[in-house]
């Protein structure tokens, strides 16, 4: 008897060849159609590619184009190199037509660079306190200034009162923005809405968690060079709580969203997707953030703190 189970258990079905040879035929067949659907809707680009990078006699002309475009040797690597110069020169007509200045390709030195920069400009974040208000100077949006922002939790939350400084702050990572903005507002308040062509490049962000970060007074400095990420953050506060107050100079007014993509051997690519607009539904594209009160003065954190009650209450007040 037990010989009989173990039998039973030990026999192992055969596998249905049939099934599997037309399984396998069918897959070959599917594989095959999208390989000559891909070369349908790509044959001019290939042969070009693939005419131009081999056989074009004048070579001297091909690296100064792979040169310029590049900002290296490619060494005659021409067919490697072909997309990153073809996506450059694109980006660099649309520039000519319109001006979009942030659809561009990343060289891997210009990327490095870029990294670069966010952290050393994070590095320059500070915070203090100046009796019962906090001051926060922001430089930009990265993982290094939200790194900043969670080692000095106890500080922003032990305080009466708040200054946060985005003078000459561009930008950053709108999800960073998103996290920071969210510790201020009540759950489900909205952050800001992208709008794109497509469903993938639209959405409302709303505030996921309730606020952390509780204050009399918010005042936030701004400048000029106060853009993009800085701005939605600015309005996410101000178009959802009561004690903000915006002090400086007009913002510059970078209302549109940008994706990066990293491609291979290094290369970025860079374009604007959405635009953006503030939980009231308004666009600052071109147009900037007005500020409360208008100052123009070197140490806009002396003044506030002298006058952070008079402050909180006053609207469209010149400064000088």
């Amino acid at each position: 008897m037990l010989e009989k189970i173990k039998e039973k258990i030990t026999v192992k079905k055969e596998p249905d060849y049939k099934k599997l040879y037309y399984r396998t035929q069918f897959e070959a067949i599917i594989i095959i159609f999208i390989f000559i659907l891909f070369l349908y809707f790509n044959f001019n680009y290939l042969l070009f590619k693939v005419i131009m990078s081999q056989n074009y006699i004048y070579t001297d002309s091909l690296d100064k184009v792979f040169s310029d475009c590049l900002d290296t040797d490619i060494k005659g690597n021409y067919f490697k190199e072909f997309d990153n110069v073809a996506i450059k020169l694109f980006t660099e007509k649309l520039t000519d037509i319109n001006g979009d200045i942030y659809t561009k390709l990343y060289t891997p030195s210009q990327y490095t660079n870029y990294e670069e920069t966010l952290q050393n400009d994070a590095a320059e974040c500070e915070i203090h306190q100046i009796g019962e208000t906090t001051y926060l100077h922001l430089t930009n949006f990265s993982p290094y200034s939200l790194s900043f922002v969670n080692e000095n939790e106890d500080k922003l939350k032990n305080t009466k009162n708040l200054i946060i400084d985005l003078s000459d702050n561009g930008g950053g990572e709108l999800p960073i923005c998103c996290d920071l903005a969210d510790r201020f507002l009540p759950k489900d308040s909205i952050i800001y809405e992208e709008v794109g062509r497509n469903f993938f490049f639209s959405s409302l962000n709303k505030a996921k968690t309730d606020i952390s970060y509780n204050y009399d007074n918010i005042c936030i400095v701004q400048n000029e060079y106060t853009a993009s990420a800085s701005e939605v953050f600015i309005n996410a506060l101000k178009e959802n709580l009561d004690n903000v107050t915006v002090i400086g100079t007009k913002s510059y007014g970078k209302g549109i969203e940008q994706a990066t993509y990293d491609l291979t051997n290094g290369y970025a690519f860079k374009l604007t997707t959405a635009s953006l607009k503030t939980p009231h539904g308004n666009s600052i594209h071109k147009k900037g953030i007005i500020p409360d009160i208008y100052y123009s003065g070197e140490n806009a954190e002396e003044f506030i703190t002298q006058n952070i009650n008079a402050t909180s209450k006053g609207a469209n007040t010149y400064v000088y």
